[in-house]
């Protein structure tokens, strides 16, 4: 089976719990700056410290799909010395909005699944009162 995006190492359902943050990684790194598909996909991968990964052929269609949304916009660099242009993405004023809200809401989740393991944010036990 053919992952789009996926933890190095880790079994499939860890996958599937990134594949469903995909567009806020993206957003993510968009927020500092324009950048090309690839780019993208390896700073995420930079920010991850290598534990995840985007295939190429998959954030293509997801910043088309990000376009269509209004939450990115495109243009093409000029072409520099033997290179071709490329299709620079920045993130508009409505996918900064969105990244935020998508944000809260993963902090939200994501401390909801620590403390129903019994962990603290920072992945301590949390002590029971005794």
């Amino acid at each position: 089976m053919s992952q789009d995006i996926g933890m190095r190492g880790e079994a499939d359902q860890n996958a599937n719990l990134i594949r469903g943050n995909t567009e806020l990684l993206v957003l993510a790194v968009l927020r500092d700056g324009a950048a090309y598909g690839y780019s993208i996909a390896k700073e995420i991968e930079r920010r991850a410290q290598g534990a995840l990964s985007l295939k190429q052929g998959s954030i293509y269609p997801l910043l088309y799909a990000l376009e269509e949304e209004g939450l990115v916009s495109s243009s093409w660099s000029e072409a520099v010395k033997g290179q071709r242009p490329r299709r620079m993405y920045s993130i508009t004023e409505s996918g900064s909005a969105d990244l935020q809200r998508r944000l809260e809401g993963f902090l939200v989740f994501s401390r909801a699944i620590l403390r129903t393991a019994g962990l603290e944010p920072d992945g301590r036990p949390v002590e029971e009162a005794g």
